[in-house]
């Protein structure tokens, strides 16, 4: 057939130009090579008849069948890396929602147990006044102060959810100016000491003469102290002691907070300053709180350009000690010649 001997020629002359492949006629009787790199067939031209293409050195044809499988099983270990990855990532993510919502709801319940608890005694005492069931003069007095305490106890609590709120938000912003936070810190210790008497713990202050001047939000500040403050009257045993003291040190001013109470478990250290975080350990979980106190004390540091760290001894008390810088390490030029600095 004159087709098919053309056709055979130019398959030589292809094979001669590429020896890297051996181009075949094949006719309708003839095996067809599973090796094959190409096969085109001409119909209908030639029915029955085929142009087969192959490699010339049969090693190709392995190494190509190989190179084949070897990028297949790539592509399925990619497939079942990436598939296991996102099952992973989707499991922890499922977990930490659940992890946030159980802290949400223990939240919310601790922050009604802490309303509730202040509000139950400023009714108590005040009926009782208010009745009449009180005939001596020094019993009135304390339950007059009582319920001013408690009231005050109240502010705290909501001020902390307030501010945690807009800390939240992003809203939350601080003006610092010089100021002696010598004189901060003692107000702070005066405004406790009556609360911490009533739980028969003893608070000592030891302050020097004088403090470099820093830069702070007073009543930012007073809400770190009360926070400290309460935090260690909360994990102080009954008949405890509360020490607070400050000092110079080169690159600023320190405040110390300690107690001598149940201390913190090692492995909970390093997030006691997470939001909503309470420990698991029986003892601490006994005693009630809204887990944001610690939360809003390092947010302020850090907006001060300071820091706020803990040491602890379970069985033997804690202590939190908070840094405040001196120089303009967190201010702008501008900032400074107006001596105060709005800061979030």
């Amino acid at each position: 057939m004159e087709i098919s001997k053309k056709l055979t020629e130019v398959a030589d002359l292809t094979s001669r130009a590429d020896p890297s492949i051996t181009v075949l006629l094949t006719g309708p009787e003839e095996r067809r090579d599973e090796g094959a790199l190409a096969l085109r067939s001409l119909a209908p031209w030639l029915p029955g008849w085929s142009i087969l293409i192959l490699p010339s050195d049969s090693g190709d044809i392995r190494r190509s069948q190989a190179r084949q499988r070897n990028e297949r099983l790539v592509l399925i270990s990619a497939a079942l890396t990436l598939i296991a990855a996102g099952a992973i990532l989707s499991g922890r993510m499922v977990a930490r929602e659940l992890e946030i919502a159980r802290e949400k709801a223990d939240f919310a319940a601790n922050v009604s147990h802490e309303l509730r608890s202040p509000i139950t005694q400023i009714r108590v005492k005040g009926e009782a006044l208010q009745l009449g069931l009180i005939d001596d003069e020094e019993e009135a007095r304390e339950h007059y102060d009582a319920i001013v305490r408690e009231a005050e106890r109240l502010t705290r609590l909501v001020n902390n959810v307030l501010d945690f709120a807009a800390i939240e938000r992003g809203a939350k912003s601080y003006t610092l100016r010089p100021g002696d936070l010598g004189e901060a810190v003692r107000a702070a210790v005066e405004t406790a000491r009556y609360s911490a008497e009533t739980r028969k713990l003893e608070m000592q202050l030891d302050l020097p003469d004088s403090l470099p001047v820093v830069r702070f939000d007073p009543e930012a500040i007073a809400q770190v102290m009360q926070n400290l403050i309460s935090n260690a009257a909360k994990y102080g045993d009954k008949g405890g002691w509360i020490g607070v003291s400050a000092w110079a040190v080169p690159d600023g001013v320190e405040v110390r907070v300690s107690d001598r109470g149940i201390g913190i478990p090692a492995k909970d250290v390093p997030r006691v300053f997470d939001r909503f975080y309470r420990s698991g350990d029986s003892e601490t979980r006994r005693r009630k709180g809204t887990g944001i106190g610690l939360t809003i004390v390092k947010y302020i540091m850090e907006a001060h350009g300071g820091a706020v760290r803990v040491a602890s001894v379970p069985g033997e008390g804690t202590t939190f000690t908070i840094h405040f810088p001196t120089g303009p390490s967190a201010t702008s030029p501008k900032e400074r010649q107006h001596g105060q600095t709005s800061v979030r």
